[in-house]
């Protein structure tokens, strides 16, 4: 397979299309927090962004570093310049974002078990 940085640069591909084209890439139990809210399972993540009206997530000027923690196991740190478009294509203003993705090689596939993602 590939890196953690190569992965979230196929992550950030699909959620700049449109966010459901990401959603193979979260593990169905997935535990994620933005900005403080604590969202539990892939399809639940996935309903937070549609209530939210977002339909694609744009990144810009993304600095990646990635470190296998054990066998399986990679987390990635990013930083940089999103935004996102609603089903409209109404765009938002660019925000600063932190993510931090904890990645496991389940039969050779990355899947994203853990996400945090804080925007300023």
């Amino acid at each position: 397979m590939y890196n953690g940085i190569d992965f979230c640069k196929l992550y950030y591909m699909r959620t700049n299309k449109n966010i459901n084209d990401a959603f193979d890439l979260f593990h169905p139990e997935i535990k994620a927090t933005i900005d403080n809210n604590e969202i539990a399972g892939a399809y639940n993540l996935l309903i937070w962004f549609t209530k939210r009206g977002v339909y694609n997530l744009e990144h810009n000027n993304i600095q990646l570093s990635s470190q296998e923690i054990k066998k399986s196991y990679t987390i990635v740190s990013t930083k940089g310049d999103m935004r996102y478009n609603d089903f409209y294509g109404n765009a938002s203003k660019w925000y600063k974002i932190q993510e931090t993705f904890i990645l496991e090689n389940i039969g050779n596939k990355y899947y994203i078990i853990n996400y945090i993602m804080h925007v300023e």
